[in-house]
């Protein structure tokens, strides 16, 4: 299924970002050797994993110069501004990604953001801690020369970091996404549609 960037979806035109490809693959295996083949040079907006939706879901951005992931910036949004508290119990917190500093730096600018971001040059930590392309927790301690990882995980397990998805959960209507049982006049979006940095919101 090909479509372009509308209205009714409350998308806005970027050169680059006005035609979307939706492949249903006959199985698992097919789904990961045409999202690892049409994702290398491009960028992953959404790692493929199973949802409960879906046996296999993923986004790709194939064009270089991709935007920054919405669901990563929401996390960011959620303790990327102020880590006192937690700094104040001798822990920190950091985010890595591959981009660039000077990308890095002028986004955080952009959203306010001051938490410590490192740049992964070639994905080296995320492959070795279970990131990959996508998004993964991981934490550690150090004992003096030596560093041990003591909890990890990826998926939905990063939720407990969306703070405004324990809000929107306690009400009537949830995230207003496809998979909640709401009433028929209710609109709702698939997952990960209705996501926006921050300062792309209407309203």
């Amino acid at each position: 299924m090909g479509t372009d960037v509308i209205d009714s979806m409350d998308e806005s035109l970027t050169i680059g970002n006005n035609f979307y490809i939706t492949l249903e693959p006959e199985s698992a295996e097919e789904a990961e050797k045409v999202f690892h083949a049409l994702s290398e040079g491009g960028s992953i907006q959404i790692p493929l994993k199973k949802e409960f939706w879906a046996e296999k879901y993923g986004c790709a951005m194939l064009e270089p110069g991709a935007k920054p992931c919405s669901g990563c910036s929401m996390v960011m949004d959620n303790i990327g501004h102020n880590l006192s508290h937690v700094n104040a119990r001798d822990t920190t917190f950091v985010f890595t990604s591959p981009a660039p500093q000077e990308e890095i730096i002028a986004l955080q600018k952009r959203m306010n953001w001051n938490a410590p971001w490192y740049t992964d040059h070639g994905r080296r930590f995320a492959d070795a801690f279970g990131a990959g392309r996508g998004f993964a927790v991981n934490v550690f301690i150090r004992n003096e020369n030596h560093v041990y990882r003591t909890y990890y995980t990826t998926a939905r397990g990063e939720e407990l970091f969306d703070t405004h998805f324990r809000l929107l959960d306690l009400t009537p209507f949830g995230r207003q996404e496809t998979w909640e049982d709401s009433p028929e006049s209710r609109p709702q979006t698939p997952p990960y549609q209705w996501w926006r940095l921050h300062d792309e919101y209407e309203n």
